[in-house]
C-alpha cells in the first residue's frame, strides 16, 4: 500500500474504527488491486473476502480488550504539552487603586511517549491468489489480527511493569524523557484525597524474594490505604484440608496474591476485591491445606467523622480493642478476670475442665458446674503471627497462641513481651492480667523467667 500523507494523518488513519479505513490499492507500484483477480481457486469472491477483512478489523477495533482500554490513552504524537498554572493571590483593596491582574501564565513542560510505528504486510501474488482457497486467506488474516493483539498487550505490560524511565524523541528529533509511573525518582505526585506525597513515593511494589511475603502484602495494603481505600471487609474464606496434623509437624505457609479485581462499586463504597491464597506445607514440602481469602478494600461511601478530642492538645482518643461479647454463659468468667484471676469451668459430675465457658459438659452432658482458678502456668501449644489487616487498638505483629494451661485445658490468647522469632512451641509462659484500656482487662501470657 502506498499513500502520501503527513504523520499526524497517518496516526488518525491507523486509529480510525470505520470499516472504510482499510483500502487496498497500489497497482501503479506493482501490487495487484482487489479488482485484478475476482475469484480464488475455490471460487471465493475476493471482493467479498476484502469486505470480510474490513468488517473483522472494524469489530476488532470496536471490541478492544477492557484492560488495554483502561491502561492506555490515545495520543496524536510523540509528546504532549502540559501547563501547570501558577498560583495567584489577592491584594488588599484601596479606594482608588487598580487590583492586580491575573496574567494567566504557567509553567510548561512536556510529557513524552516512546512512540514508534509498527507495521505488518500481507502480500499476495496473482499466482498465489489463483491457487489459494478461502481457508488460506483467512489464516493469514487471523495471524495478522493475533499479532496486533500480542504486540499491544506486550508493549502495555512492558511499560506498566518497568519502573525505569525511558527515552523518546519529539517530532523535531529532540530527546525527551519518557516517565514511568511514580517510581521514587524525586518527582512529587499531586495531592490526592487530601493526601500529600513525597518525591520518594513509589507505585511499584517489588518483593525482592522468590515468593511474596507477608511484608509485601502489608505494603500493598498500605498503598491502597494511602490512596483513599481505607476500609476493609472480608467477603469469603474457602479452606481445604489435605490431612490431619500430628504432633511434631512443622508447618510453613506461603501467601500468593492471586487476583486484584477492577475497581468495583459496592453498597459499602468503591474498591477492589483482593484474593490471596495461603498454602500450608509440612517439613517435607507436602501440602497439608490451603485457604483462599477474599477481602474488599474500599473507600467508604460515607466518610467517617473526626473522633472527638479528649485531653490536652485536642488529640483523638487512642483506639481500643474490639469488645468481647458477654452473655449469660460467660459473664461470670469476665467477672473473675476483673477480680484478678483466670477462672476455668469444671463439671461437677465428672470433674472435666473446659474452656471456653458453655452450659453443658461434653464428656457427660451434665449441666452442673463450678470453676477453679488457674495457677497461671502453661506452655505454648501452637501459635501464629498476624501481620495484616491491621485493626486499630492492636499492636503488630500480633502473636496469637493456644496456651495449654498446667491444669490441662487450653485457652487462646496473645503472647506479649517477646519478639515473634523468640516464640517457640513448648515454650513455658506465665499468666499476665493486663488492662488494655480504662474498662477492659485481658489475660495475656509472657515468657516464664
Amino acid at each position: 500500500m502506498q499513500n502520501k500523507t503527513s504523520a499526524e494523518t497517518l496516526i488518525h488513519w491507523l486509529l480510525d474504527e470505520s470499516p472504510t479505513s482499510l483500502q487496498v490499492f497500489g497497482q501503479e507500484k506493482g501490487f495487484n488491486e482487489n479488482a485484478d483477480i475476482v475469484r480464488a481457486a475455490d471460487g471465493t469472491d475476493l471482493n467479498e473476502f476484502w469486505n470480510e477483512v474490513q468488517r473483522t478489523i472494524a469489530l476488532r477495533n470496536a471490541d478492544r480488550t477492557t484492560i488495554l482500554d483502561k491502561l492506555t490513552v490515545r495520543v496524536s504524537g510523540p509528546t504532549s504539552e502540559v501547563t501547570a498554572p501558577t498560583e495567584v493571590d489577592f491584594e488588599e483593596a484601596s479606594e482608588f487603586g487598580q487590583p492586580v491582574g491575573i496574567k494567566g501564565s504557567g509553567g510548561r513542560f512536556f510529557r513524552g511517549y516512546d512512540f514508534k510505528f509498527y507495521d505488518l504486510a500481507i502480500r499476495y501474488t496473482w499466482m498465489y491468489l489463483a491457487e489459494a482457497d478461502l481457508a488460506q486467506l483467512r489464516l493469514n488474516h487471523n495471524l495478522a489480527l493475533e499479532a496486533d493483539v500480542k504486540i499491544r498487550f506486550r508493549k502495555v505490560m512492558e511499560r506498566l511493569f518497568n519502573p525505569l524511565n525511558g527515552n523518546g524523541y519529539t517530532d523535531k528529533n529532540e530527546p525527551l524523557t519518557v516517565f514511568a509511573a511514580y517510581n521514587g525518582d524525586g518527582e512529587v505526585p499531586p495531592t490526592y484525597n487530601y493526601q500529600t506525597f513525597s518525591g520518594s513515593h513509589n507505585h511499584y511494589v517489588v518483593s525482592g524474594n522468590t515468593a511474596i511475603t507477608s511484608a509485601n502484602v502489608d505494603t500493598l495494603a498500605t498503598l491502597l490505604t494511602e490512596h483513599g481505600y481505607t476500609s476493609v471487609v472480608a467477603t469469603n474464606c474457602d479452606q481445604t484440608y489435605a490431612r490431619y496434623l500430628h504432633p511434631g509437624d512443622r508447618i510453613t505457609a506461603t501467601t500468593t496474591i492471586e487476583a486484584i479485581s477492577e475497581e468495583k462499586a459496592t453498597a459499602l463504597g468503591i474498591g477492589y476485591f483482593i484474593n490471596t491464597r495461603d498454602v500450608y506445607r509440612d517439613e517435607h514440602g507436602a501440602e497439608v491445606g490451603s485457604m483462599l481469602f477474599r477481602v474488599l478494600k474500599f473507600k467508604p461511601a460515607q466518610q467517617p467523622q473526626a473522633a472527638p478530642s479528649t485531653g490536652t492538645g485536642g488529640a483523638p482518643p487512642k483506639p481500643t480493642r474490639l469488645r468481647a461479647p458477654r452473655g449469660h454463659d460467660n459473664a461470670w468468667w469476665w467477672d473473675g478476670i476483673a477480680r484478678g484471676e483466670l477462672p476455668i469451668q469444671r463439671c461437677k459430675a465428672c470433674g472435666v475442665l473446659r474452656h471456653p465457658p458453655r452450659p453443658m459438659c461434653a464428656a457427660c452432658q451434665s449441666i452442673e458446674w463450678d470453676h477453679v482458678a488457674a495457677k497461671g502456668g502453661g506452655t505454648v501449644y501452637s501459635y501464629t503471627i498476624l501481620h495484616h489487616p491491621k485493626f486499630p487498638g492492636y499492636d503488630y505483629p500480633l502473636i496469637c497462641a493456644v496456651i495449654e494451661l498446667d491444669e490441662g485445658t487450653r485457652i487462646v490468647s496473645n503472647v506479649v513481651g517477646s519478639a515473634p522469632e523468640d516464640v517457640k512451641i513448648g515454650m513455658r509462659v506465665k499468666l499476665s492480667l493486663d488492662a488494655v484500656d480504662d474498662t477492659m482487662t485481658l489475660p495475656f501470657f509472657r515468657a516464664a523467667s
